[in-house]
């Protein structure tokens, strides 16, 4: 399975208070498992290559230690990377790994599987890359062919219809393995998700526990509910995996329940 799929797409809000400057430097020299070109940082940064990989982690234990709003991201191709946030007004760190080729997506996994083991969560999800893509859609559109819409009615057999929103672009919520996150807080469904006790303040933690219509459901000996949801990794697109993930939804209603988060962020 490792030789045949690559790249990830991984989200971890973690509460910063409870784990400590070193165990998250730990965890992202685990998680670089590719070549980064360059880094970006609300801190003073020179070119990564000329300095090598140490400088992101020494501006990452700074960051975590003296501030209170950042991001420290470690670019890997187009658009990925790994990124460290904090976001205003929260206590949470947001982790995020986005490999499109460069890193196997089952060293990612053991990776994540031993962090969660031993540390408190808010949230977690898991990922390939092909999973992630077949679930959102952009918007590409060009002298008035939307592209992004015919790509994807080709890839989603299993909807009569593809629905657009009120600009236009492709309604995303209609997927089946639809996910958003708000200040690194995730609401969705994917292959493998981690879920604290502290999540019960987005979706109550016995909806959590008492989902079993999955591959994999169990609760770690720390509190932390583990879910593996779909048979394998690249299976997300079987009529099964697709019954699982729409059950999913309807038990714990996060399309409704991330609206209202959403707007009690808006307020705040």
């Amino acid at each position: 399975m490792s030789d045949q799929i690559k790249g990830a797409d991984l989200l971890l809000c973690l509460p910063r208070k409870e784990i400590a400057t070193e165990d998250f430097i730990s965890l992202a020299k685990e998680l670089m498992l590719f070549k980064p070109h360059a880094i970006t940082a609300n801190r003073p940064v020179r070119h990564f290559r000329r300095l090598g990989r140490r400088v992101y982690f020494e501006i990452l234990r700074q960051n975590l230690e003296e501030d209170a709003v950042f991001e420290s991201k470690a670019h890997f191709g187009y658009g990925g990377g790994l990124t460290f946030r904090a976001y205003p007004g929260t206590d949470t760190i947001a982790v995020e790994l986005w490999n499109g080729s460069d890193c196997d997506f089952d060293a990612v996994r053991g990776i994540v599987q031993r962090f969660v083991q031993t540390h408190p969560v808010i949230c977690g999800t898991l990922r390939t890359v092909k999973e992630s893509l077949w679930n959102r859609y952009g918007s590409y559109i060009v002298n008035g062919v939307n592209y992004s819409l015919k790509s994807c009615t080709n890839e989603h057999p299993e909807l009569p219809q593809i629905r657009l929103d009120s600009s236009g672009n492709i309604d995303n919520t209609q997927f089946a393995g639809y996910g958003t996150s708000f200040c690194g807080v995730w609401f969705g469904c994917s292959y493998e998700m981690w879920f604290g006790k502290a999540y019960d303040k987005y979706i109550p933690y016995a909806l959590l526990t008492s989902f079993t219509d999955c591959k994999q459901h169990e609760t770690l000996t720390n509190g932390n509910v583990h879910i593996v949801m779909y048979d394998a990794p690249d299976a997300f697109k079987s009529k099964e995996s697709l019954r699982r993930a729409w059950r999913w939804r309807a038990h714990t209603d996060y399309i409704s329940l991330s609206a209202e988060w959403q707007k009690r962020l808006e307020k705040t």
